[in-house]
């Protein structure tokens, strides 16, 4: 089990170069696969590094490794199980008393 920091994992740089650097991986793909058409530059590569990000955690549960800036309490693996529950409608936000909806007046 090693203790990776974060700056590590997204260079690819001493005990991240395990997992190829994030950001190796997001310009690897922007370079083979494009950006495409209608998405902007910024939003595309910070979706890729999300992606990559959520890639390289799962790999890392995997194996046993941690982020060494982070407690057990903030782990990207609760960020990851989180954003899939979310997506799957599992949790939503709950209704914050005496917001309007779009659309409704009082």
């Amino acid at each position: 089990m090693a203790s990776i920091s974060i700056s590590d994992l997204y260079r690819g740089e001493g005990p991240g170069e395990k997992y190829g650097g994030i950001l190796n991986a997001v310009f690897q793909e922007i370079f083979t696969k494009g950006i495409p058409e209608g998405c902007s530059e910024q939003t595309w590569i910070e979706l890729l590094t999300v992606k990559h990000t959520f890639l390289v955690a799962e790999r890392m549960k995997t194996e046993g490794d941690v982020v060494s800036e982070l407690s057990e309490a903030a782990s990207p693996f609760c960020a990851s199980e989180k954003v899939a529950a979310l997506c799957s409608g599992a949790q939503r936000t709950p209704q914050v008393p005496g917001r309007l909806e779009r659309g409704m007046t009082k």
